[in-house]
């Protein structure tokens, strides 16, 4: 089960950076015994977390930029549409 689950979470560190993901494809050749193996699937797995936290962060951010961009754009339209009156 060990196995299984640290060649799937391996897979998944391809969306770290290339040498993150390459260090960990090393250490997984190196490490021989479970505790090793456990220590390095933590490590992956908080890695992965982490990363994920950081993606979103940035969407939530670039997200809000457009809103209130978008905003300013449909606010600005309605100061310079002439009014008839």
């Amino acid at each position: 089960m060990l196995e299984i689950e640290l060649s799937k979470n391996i897979l998944r560190a391809k969306e770290l950076e290339q040498d993150v993901a390459q260090y960990y494809k090393d250490q997984v050749e190196v490490a021989t015994t479970d505790q090793n193996k456990q220590a390095l699937l933590g490590k992956l797995i908080q890695d992965l977390q982490w990363h994920r936290e950081l993606s979103y962060t940035r969407w939530v951010h670039i997200n809000g930029a457009w809103t209130i961009t978008t905003y300013i754009f449909i606010g600005s339209l309605f100061l310079f549409i002439p009014r008839q009156g």
